[in-house]
């Protein structure tokens, strides 16, 4: 994708990204999420859009929490900067919808989903 083929890179990622599945491998939903980028980059948001939910619908299976939290806020992050509003809501209110709650911790910070509060103070 560096060198601007997108749709390049996007037949190349897809292609990965259907054996990575297919061996259930650990890297098919940052694959998954590759080709819906690329696909998103020339204009086919219909087919990105169906990339981007199956790499995240993957991490979901996998109960991979706090990489689908940091994942999905990138990915509407990015949606939103390409003006593609109604995808990014999309996204934001799947994560919502899949992601278990927030533990908070007795110092009221918020740890990130599927990871316990950490110690604010040091305990060595």
């Amino acid at each position: 994708m560096a060198t601007g083929d997108y749709n390049g890179a996007a037949v190349a990622f897809e292609g990965l990204a259907r054996g990575a599945e297919g061996r259930g491998g650990p890297r098919a939903p940052h694959l998954y999420l590759q080709a819906g980028r690329a696909r998103l980059m020339i204009g086919q948001v219909a087919a990105g859009m169906g990339h981007i939910r199956r790499g995240l619908a993957l991490l979901a299976a996998r109960q991979q929490w706090p990489v689908l939290h940091r994942t999905g806020q990138l990915t509407v992050a990015f949606l939103t900067e390409r003006g593609l509003t109604q995808e990014a809501q999309e996204i934001s209110d799947y994560l919502k919808a899949t992601l278990p709650p927030v533990p908070v911790s007795d110092f009221g910070s918020q740890a990130a989903p599927g990871e316990s509060a950490k110690p604010l103070l040091p305990t060595t």
